[in-house]
């Protein structure tokens, strides 16, 4: 019994020692522009790459009303555009190796790149006796040609 717990200690020392170290992580050339779409750099055995990171946020939502029309004593309705405003902003990364070293990765600071509206939705909401009753999407066309998606 003793034998057999020392020959699997044996065994398993051997095999851990024996496994390929783990290679570090190394900055190339065809994932930089591939991959990141950045621009690869090597200059005295220090391989560089640098890309933009990009992110969109999108603001609250903004409602803009064409007008109530009466119909009659009972109905009304109004059209109803749905937009958000969008930032688009950017920072610069650099990724950094010298040989098979480790990686150093620097964040530049976010700019933003673009603002815009977003049309996202086009309503006529409906009213009976003054109750809202329901919201229905209808063609964008009908609300671009009220201008309810600007500002």
């Amino acid at each position: 019994m003793r034998s057999t717990i020392v020959a699997g200690a044996v065994l398993a020392l051997t095999l851990l020692t024996a496994a390929p170290a783990q290679a570090a992580p190394e900055i190339s050339e065809r994932t930089c522009e591939a991959t990141y779409h950045g621009t690869f750099t090597r200059a005295q055995g220090v391989k560089t790459c640098t890309w933009t990171y990009r992110a969109s946020y999108g603001g609250p939502r903004i409602e803009k009303s064409g007008g109530l029309v009466v119909v009659d004593s009972t109905y009304s309705y109004e059209y109803v555009g749905l937009r958000y405003s969008v930032v688009v902003t950017g920072t610069t990364v650099t990724q950094t190796q010298k040989g098979n070293g480790p990686v150093t990765t620097t964040w530049g600071t976010e700019q933003v790149l673009d603002e815009y509206v977003a049309p996202y939705d086009c309503l006529r909401r409906e009213y009976t006796n003054g109750v809202h009753t329901d919201d229905v999407s209808i063609d964008f066309a009908e609300c671009q040609s009220l201008g309810l998606f600007t500002a």
